[in-house]
């Protein structure tokens, strides 16, 4: 079963317009890729 839903973001500045917006990175993913502005390296375990 697939459904589509919308999901509404902002930028919160301009500062960061070169980040990609999110997106699938390959058919069939059943998630999309997200790129953050941070400075330093982040680690997100499983199930975080």
């Amino acid at each position: 079963m697939q459904s589509k839903i919308t999901i509404k973001f902002k930028r919160l500045s301009n500062k960061f317009n070169d980040i990609p917006l999110p997106s699938y990175s390959t058919e069939g993913s059943s998630g999309m890729d997200l790129r953050a502005a941070v400075d330093d390296k982040i680690i997100i375990k499983p199930l975080e």
